[in-house]
């Protein structure tokens, strides 16, 4: 027992009892909290009964049974499309008679085990690009099936979770960057052609300005302006390089590469995001792009976390909340109505039991006895910094309005039992450090 990591332990239940406490909170005026609180209450008895039987059994089962266990979490994505309970207009869910499960909370535990397990049989070749095209297939095997839901919350943590596996693993710098950069500029452009579709050019702006504008809604503009900026880099680096500035060849060749896959790939990514997606992911920039949507979200959570001041406005009391004002403020907002209720004391009583959750798992990941385990920890405490930073970044008006539910605070069943047995897998990763 004195081998338990007591602190890691302490922080997930103190956030699983605040939130419980908050889900009351958040439908206490619906009348239906009771309801809400025992479903949360029986989701967190499961998530602990799972954590303490990951806890026991040795994580390197799942580096035995990585492949397998990634198969599974393929079937279980395959078959919520096919036979699964459409909710919110998501098809995520198994309706199982009392409950309904979302299967991504666990197939994303499948996921990080397999990367890990990858990584640590290639670990003497991970600098090599073309050993980094199999941890990336089964990243994109599993983005694709969770957009085809389409639940784009759930799929937007796996990419930083593969991102920070590889990493940990020996990735090299470079391999990474071009990776970041191609998902930014494939991401970057469909949601660029919807801010200039919905918001009205400026009358005093130049032709320069209104060409920008026609790249991004007409075909042949779009073709000229990338490749112009193709050309632009070109010339840049040949000019850099007269005045004796070190660039290589491979630099050029990455950077146009950067370019052409992420210019490529961005016509994918414009057909698997709705328009309401990209609206959301813009919002937080000028919430008047969705004022009855997500701005009008992004502007009450704003409200009710400023009126919340020190010490806030008590328990039960905030009136962004109660009066029905903050939406959503028992899944995505919860933060919102703890800032409201308890002030900036208790946001940041939160913010600090998040903050030593990741660097406990990261701790454990510099601890593990092998590197499978390190690699697991690694992806493990990602997801919760990367879940965490979003949400939180979120109902600030500071971050897209991504959907991403506050691990342990947000209502929630498969979420909370999906928290709890990666906090088993780390336990298992903390309990065995020693073990020879």
């Amino acid at each position: 027992m004195e081998r338990m990591d007591w602190g890691l332990l302490a922080a997930v239940m103190g956030l699983s009892i605040v939130g419980l406490a908050f889900v009351h909170s958040a439908t206490a005026h619906g009348g239906q909290a009771g309801a809400y609180v025992v479903r949360q209450g029986a989701a967190l008895l499961i998530g602990m009964v799972g954590m303490i039987l990951l806890a026991l059994l040795p994580y390197q089962l799942f580096q035995t049974y990585a492949k397998p266990i990634f198969a599974a979490s393929l079937l279980a994505l395959v078959a919520v499309l096919i036979v699964g309970t459409r909710l919110r207009g998501f098809k995520s869910w198994f309706h199982l008679g009392f409950f309904y499960f979302q299967p991504v909370e666990l197939t994303r535990l499948g996921l990080a085990a397999a990367l890990a397990a990858y990584a640590e049989a290639r670990a003497r070749d991970m600098r090599n690009w073309r050993t980094l095209v199999v941890p990336l297939a089964l990243t994109g095997s599993h983005l694709f099936l969770i957009l085809k839901q389409p639940d784009l919350s759930s799929a937007l943590s796996l990419g930083p979770m593969c991102l920070a596996i590889l990493y940990a693993a020996g990735a090299s710098l470079p391999a990474l960057a071009v990776l970041i950069g191609t998902g930014a500029v494939a991401l970057g452009i469909p949601l660029a052609a919807t801010y200039f579709t919905i918001v009205p050019a400026d009358p005093g702006a130049g032709w320069t300005a209104a060409f920008v504008r026609r790249a991004f809604a007409e075909r042949g503009p779009f073709f000229g302006f990338w490749g112009g900026v193709a050309i632009a880099v070109v010339v840049g680096w040949w000019f850099l390089r007269k005045f004796r500035v070190p660039l290589s060849k491979v630099s050029l060749f990455l950077t146009l590469g950067v370019l052409g896959v992420g210019v490529t790939g961005s016509f994918a990514v414009k057909h698997a995001l709705k328009d309401y997606q990209r609206k959301r992911l813009i919002a937080f920039l000028d919430p008047a792009i969705d004022p009855l949507g997500s701005g009008y979200n992004i502007r009450q959570s704003k409200i009710a976390l400023g009126s919340g001041r020190f010490l806030g406005k008590g328990y039960l009391s905030g009136s962004q909340s109660q009066l029905g004002f903050l939406p959503e403020k028992h899944t995505d907002f919860m933060f919102s109505l703890i800032g409201e209720e308890l002030g900036f004391a208790g946001a940041l009583l939160v913010l600090g039991l998040y903050f030593w959750i990741v660097f406990r798992a990261y701790d454990i990941a510099s601890k593990a006895r092998d590197r499978f385990g390190r690699y697991l920890a690694v992806g493990i405490g990602t997801h919760f910094a990367f879940t965490g930073l979003i949400n939180m970044g979120m109902v600030m008006g500071l971050m897209p309005v991504a959907g991403l539910p506050l691990p342990f605070l947000s209502y929630g069943g498969s979420s909370l039992v999906g928290a709890f047995l990666a906090v088993g897998l780390l336990m298992s990763i903390y309990l065995r450090r020693y073990i020879l």
